[in-house]
């Protein structure tokens, strides 16, 4: 893995992680022994198409049981069937969670260096 100190990790689920790259204002996405660096936009839409997933669908017996997800600035595609969906759902809920949790924090700590 090519996690230098710069990254942090902010969440992970059993395939995949994201990490957060202070340096260079984006995203490292692990999934599996695959990485992917992702700017703030890419990540964005990632996060967009993974929400437009739509698990119903997959688990109908009329439509392909598979989503494919084109990573912004890359050649790649992640294929996801029902599993990887859930997964993927659960990682962006759980990044998402963290990020409001870390702007709370920030803007609590804010809050108190202004009035001491």
């Amino acid at each position: 893995m090519t996690t230098a100190s710069h990254f942090h990790k902010v969440y992970g689920t059993q395939q995949t992680s994201l990490f957060q790259d202070d340096v260079a204002c984006g995203y490292l996405l692990s999934v599996g022994k695959e990485e992917y660096f992702l700017d703030r936009y890419a990540y964005s839409l990632f996060r967009k198409n993974v929400k437009a997933i739509d698990l119903v669908s997959l688990l109908s017996s009329k439509t392909p049981d598979i989503e494919l997800i084109k990573l912004l600035n890359s050649d790649r595609f992640l294929v996801v069937d029902i599993h990887f969906a859930i997964e993927l759902k659960e990682l962006i809920d759980g990044a998402s969670a963290m990020f409001d949790l870390n702007t709370s924090i920030h803007k609590g700590i804010r809050r108190k260096s202004l009035h001491a």
